[in-house]
């Protein structure tokens, strides 16, 4: 199994459903909701016609737990008819926690040119899910537990009320519940350092998934980690803004346990013109030096033992609508912290395609909908601590669109770091640093080659088959019929031999090639392909030329018997390749026991 899709589960959760997530934390089997499609993944070429019809999934009866029920499926073909890949619709059931068999039985073929599967392969899969939270989160981070809604809320937010009064949280603690996504309810609650809690969830019939299905109960204990001296960040994490940059006011959060920490202290400048390249060097780290008493407006913030400190200030001079921001701190002990981000107050929107050969930029507002026409782009590079230098500069079109060509820009290195700013109207935007590689030189040609089996014995003929296009940009062509040389050695240490052969006018080639009675076997030969327009290789294996060994295997037909009663018993012979074996063949077989004795 490749892939399972469900439309309904991608639809409840925003797409973030997968089925890969299986139905607990210790589970590794594929989730499969009613709606589902299987895709069916092979190494081997599969052909549609031949495999459609040979799958086949099962699973128990609930009314007979020595049976097992077909499921019905739909077979189609994967986009483009991939001949490695087929999708299955199965008749799956709208209840939880039903344990699927996907079968592909032995002795069945999966192409026209290929042998029988030796055994049966099976992959097993779960149906839906049982409404119970696996929790994301051992312990909570940021005063939050994330609880994770497979197949989200029926009601939405509005089924948070009736979900708080199945909590319990112990030791007793006031908490709240939030629904920041439609897959992930998050609790939130003024957890104590050093301390360890249980969380039960109660079954709750009124309480229902996007399926429908009731929440069942569950529990987690975990223990709160030492608080440290840390800062708090106040929005997005930590991730991107370090201050609580409003419009009046700027703050910044720390605290301190233990004494550990001196005060730290916040800065920020305005970045403008004279500062630019100032600030692309430290946010690149090329400049790991804090800015301190240097810095266009530096606040140190409160420190009192084990408290939180909330430091509020004004926000610093400038009106570019971009800042450069840092937190400094040097701790007695091992902490030590520099964090440096950008902060935007602009309206500014640049979203940024980076091409192999260029780089588009698209320039919008943020607070109505519109491009922004006539913007400055410039695009700034380097490598190596090298000083950042301005390479392009152009403007945005009447779609807010520009393109920056990079094709030249790789002069004394094949890597760079690249920042895009936008100058409008005299605010500034900025990207996050771009790592950039020299564009590589695409082959215009490329060749394919397959062999008619997956191995082959001393003495057999080869038969393969391939071809040559030519791809210049976006175009893909037939080249001209054209000399193909062949090129493979069958005994270890010994030179290749080489057989020509003529492309057609439709670029396709094959050849007949024999192997040597005395071809070294168990080993993978090597198969090249040359020609004007491209190359190209294969592997042929060169199997063991052993007389085919037997297998037998015997098979009850029945689960259970009764005392002087027949026992009716299979016996089925074959080679160690699958192949049946026909024929007279005379079998001896006894009773060690008889059944009764077996049964006492």
């Amino acid at each position: 199994i490749g892939t399972i899709t469900s439309d309904k589960a991608s639809q409840l959760t925003n797409n973030t459903w997968s089925s890969s997530f299986g139905c607990d934390d210790t589970s590794n089997l594929f989730e499969a909701p009613p709606d589902s499609i299987i895709q069916i993944y092979s190494q081997s070429v599969m052909d549609y016609s031949v495999v459609s019809t040979s799958f086949v999934i099962s699973t128990v009866d609930p009314n007979d737990k020595t049976k097992r029920v077909i499921i019905p499926y739909t077979p189609s073909q994967c986009f483009g008819g991939d001949p490695h890949c087929i999708k299955l619709a199965p008749q799956l059931s709208d209840k939880p926690d039903i344990i699927y068999t996907l079968n592909f039985p032995a002795n069945k073929n999966s192409s026209l040119h290929s042998g029988p599967t030796k055994r049966d392969l099976n992959q097993t899969f779960s149906g839906l899910c049982s409404f119970r939270f696996p929790f994301v989160a051992s312990s909570p981070a940021n005063y939050k537990l994330a609880l994770y809604l497979r197949d989200g809320l029926i009601e939405g937010s509005s089924a948070l009320d009736g979900l708080k009064q199945a909590i319990t949280i112990t030791p007793p603690l006031s908490f709240s519940l939030s629904l920041p996504y439609t897959w992930m309810l998050t609790l939130n609650a003024s957890f104590i350092p050093q301390t360890t809690y249980t969380i039960v969830i109660r079954d709750s019939p009124s309480i229902k998934d996007g399926f429908n299905l009731s929440l069942e109960g569950g529990n987690i204990t975990f223990t709160t980690p030492e608080a440290s001296s840390v800062f708090v960040y106040p929005q997005s994490y930590g991730r991107h803004v370090v201050f609580e940059t409003f419009d009046t006011k700027w703050a910044i959060l720390s605290r301190n346990v233990n004494n550990e920490c001196p005060p730290p202290y916040v800065s920020a400048i305005n970045v403008n013109g004279d500062n630019l390249i100032t600030v692309l060097q430290k946010i690149l780290n090329y400049d790991t030096t804090p800015s301190g008493d240097t810095a266009k407006y530096s606040v140190p913030a409160l420190h009192r033992n084990s408290s939180i400190d909330k430091t509020e200030f004004d926000p610093p001079f400038g009106s570019s609508g971009m800042w450069f921001g840092e937190i400094y701190s040097n701790c007695y002990k091992t902490l030590s912290l520099n964090q440096r981000h950008l902060i935007s107050r602009s309206n500014i929107g640049v979203s940024i395609l980076n091409g192999n050969k260029e780089i588009i930029v698209w320039v919008t507002k943020t607070d109505t909908i519109g491009n922004i026409k006539g913007a400055s782009v410039e695009l700034y590079i380097t490598y190596n601590s090298q000083l950042p230098q301005l390479v392009s500069t152009v403007t945005t079109n009447d779609d807010g669109l520009a393109t920056i060509n990079t094709n030249n820009i790789f002069t004394f290195s094949d890597w760079l770091y690249a920042i895009v700013v936008v100058n409008w109207q005299g605010f500034i935007q900025m990207s996050e640093p771009m790592f950039l590689n020299k564009p590589q030189i695409v082959n215009n040609y490329f060749c394919s080659v397959v062999t008619d089996k997956a191995f082959y014995n001393p003495g057999d003929t080869v038969y393969l088959k391939g071809y040559i296009r030519n791809r210049s940009d976006q175009t893909i062509s037939i080249p001209s019929p054209s000399l193909i040389s062949i090129s493979v050695s069958w005994k270890e240490g010994a030179k290749s031999t080489t057989v020509n052969t003529m492309s057609t006018s439709f670029g396709t080639f094959s050849q007949a090639i024999p192997i040597p009675a005395d071809a070294t076997y168990d080993r993978t030969s090597t198969v090249s392909i040359y020609s004007h327009d491209g190359n190209c290789d294969t592997g042929i294996l060169v199997a063991d030329p052993r007389i085919p060994t037997t297998v037998l295997q015997v098979q009850k037909q029945n689960a259970t018997y009764k005392p002087d009663k027949g026992i009716d018993l299979l016996f089925e012979l074959s080679t160690y390749t699958g192949s049946p074996i026909q024929g007279n063949v005379e079998l001896h077989w006894e009773l060690e026991r008889t059944v009764t004795e077996e049964l006492e």
